[in-house]
């Protein structure tokens, strides 16, 4: 159980009688949105911002995490057709190079762009699952990753990285042995994360299946955190994924699919976003919202999508009082 989300009572009564008084002068209402939150110590502690960004790259998965501070990390590269998007948003990035690339398990929708990104961008370190496909793709991705001298290592639950101070990345799966009697044995042996930064915790499940989830579970019981800001929904919102048991134990606040627009897989499905919803998750598809932007100061998430107006801020509510106040009229009593 994490300490950096406990509650300070001292505090917590504090802020709230300066809620209290802000709210008796201006008659309980406001016409700008305004947050006040409850720091902790720990959390006053300067954080290097960070940002995910959710590329739109059709029916595949394609993101990005860049810090304030120069580190950039990409977590799939989607087909060849949808990594041109993810090139795009990295040159709107103006990234120079890539510290470390994971490429969560070896199918097209989430390998097929890394041979156009190895020829564009130098890559420091590379994590596969090391799950041996024998698709053409696959034995290609590993030849570019080779003949561009990349770092490559083949990842298990409990290996570690720090991207830069206050950004700590952890492997919760595959696990060995690896899974053999699943109905993907690829998907269901997917690389997935933990990434914390500060009281943020983002989970990234590639294409985890339900025994895969199992696993995690029983990983999260002992190590994981107690809930997950940002969850990036697994297999594209499949319904062999998002358990409910799943997701009453990570309880996401944010839960983005990546997405095709009228795919013939007919993701998602309906009953992974009942069950999603059924959670209190609030969903974002990039079949609907385009690429989805998530910029973290390690305190509270502001989520930004590239087609509509959405752009919500999330606190994370167990630090301490938080109160925001939206645009809307006044009606006071006379």
């Amino acid at each position: 159980m994490r300490t950096r989300k406990n509650s300070y009572s001292s505090r917590r009564m504090f802020l709230f009688l300066c809620v209290f008084w802000l709210s008796a002068i201006t008659g309980g209402c406001a016409t700008t949105s305004t947050q006040i939150e409850a720091v902790t110590p720990t959390a006053a502690a300067k954080l290097t911002p960070i940002s995910f960004h959710v590329v739109d790259v059709g029916q595949g998965d394609g993101t990005i995490l860049t810090t304030s501070s120069g580190q950039t990390m990409v977590i799939d590269t989607g087909t060849r057709k949808g990594g041109r998007l993810l090139l795009q948003e990295l040159e709107r990035l103006n990234i120079q190079g890539i510290d470390l690339l994971v490429l969560s398990h070896p199918h097209n929708d989430h390998i097929g762009g890394t041979r156009d990104l190895l020829s564009r961008f130098r890559v420091e370190k590379a994590w596969i699952s090391g799950f041996e496909a024998t698709t053409q793709v696959h034995r290609k991705t590993l030849a570019a990753l080779k003949a561009a001298n990349v770092d490559v290592s083949i990842v298990r639950r409990s290996d570690r990285m720090t991207l830069t101070k206050g950004v700590d990345i952890t492997v919760l799966a595959p696990e060995d042995p690896l899974i053999n009697r699943s109905r993907s044995n690829a998907n269901a042996n997917s690389i997935v994360l933990w990434i914390q930064h500060g009281a943020v915790d983002f989970l990234l499940t590639g294409d985890a299946e339900h025994e895969t989830e199992k696993r995690v579970l029983r990983v999260l019981e002992g190590m994981g955190p107690e809930d997950v800001e940002v969850l990036k929904v697994a297999h594209h919102g499949s319904k062999y994924a998002s358990t409910a048991s799943f997701l009453s134990r990570v309880k996401p606040e944010v839960a983005i699919i990546s997405c095709g627009r009228n795919n013939r897989y007919r993701h998602p499905s309906p009953e992974t976003l009942e069950r999603l919803t059924g959670a209190g998750a609030k969903i974002y598809r990039t079949d609907i919202h385009g690429t989805v932007r998530i910029h973290s100061n390690g305190t509270s998430v502001k989520v930004e999508t590239s087609m509509g107006p959405e752009a919500r801020v999330y606190p994370i509510k167990s630090w301490g009082i938080v109160v925001s106040h939206s645009s809307v009229p006044c009606h006071n009593a006379a």
